[in-house]
């Protein structure tokens, strides 16, 4: 036992980790992702009212608003490779859960469809990139499948609605507060130490 420890305070600390802050949570189909994600943030509606020449324009669209909901203490969403976009997105669509991608807001905001990205960029990233890459594709055991082709090779030419990914939604009292719970998920986790120093910095900066 160390020296003024007891059960009570490691009860206490480990309610008040920030993996068991209180959230809202929300499964999305995957087909329907870039969709329904943009009914969380901050948008024009006329985004999809808009007359497109081609599907991946229309995805393009909805992708580049997506991925401007981005918090200025957020690292770049280029960390992951093209294959390991590819194997996610691959995994995901074979069943893979996973950790799920967060969004948040803040009181001062008070909608939930005011929402910036929180955690997940890098997968956010991904699934975008399925949808607007026309040369995105898999390395399977059936050979290399671009998306185009697993979904004409589905039932009915649609991906499953059963195939979805969770979304948790926070709300936090300010920007420095969500920037804190970023750090403390992710430090010495996922995230590099200059990723974790950026967003410590741009921390610092606001007092």
């Amino acid at each position: 036992m160390i020296d003024g420890v007891n059960e009570d305070m490691l009860r206490a600390l480990l309610r008040d980790s920030p993996f068991n802050r209180h959230f809202y949570s929300v499964q999305i189909s995957f087909s329907r992702f870039m969709t329904i994600i943009l009914d969380y943030m901050n948008h024009d509606p006329a985004i999809f009212e808009k007359d497109y020449h081609s599907s991946t324009e229309k995805y393009q669209a909805l992708s580049d608003v997506i991925l401007s909901q981005v918090p200025p203490f957020q690292r770049d969403n280029d960390k992951w490779s093209r294959e390991r976009q590819s194997q996610y997105v691959w995994n995901v669509l074979n069943g893979f859960r996973g950790a799920p991608l967060s969004l948040y807001n803040t009181k001062h905001d008070g909608h939930l469809n005011n929402c910036l990205i929180h955690d997940g960029l890098q997968r956010m990233t991904a699934i975008c990139k399925a949808f607007t890459d026309p040369e995105f594709s898999f390395d399977t055991k059936l050979g290399v499948l671009t998306m185009d082709d697993v979904i004409s090779l589905m039932p009915g030419n649609r991906i499953p609605s059963t195939i979805g990914i969770e979304v948790k939604i926070y709300t936090f009292d300010s920007h420095v507060e969500a920037c804190q719970h970023y750090i403390d998920i992710n430090k010495g986790i996922s995230h590099s130490e200059d990723d974790i120093k950026r967003a410590e910095d741009w921390m610092r900066a606001q007092s």
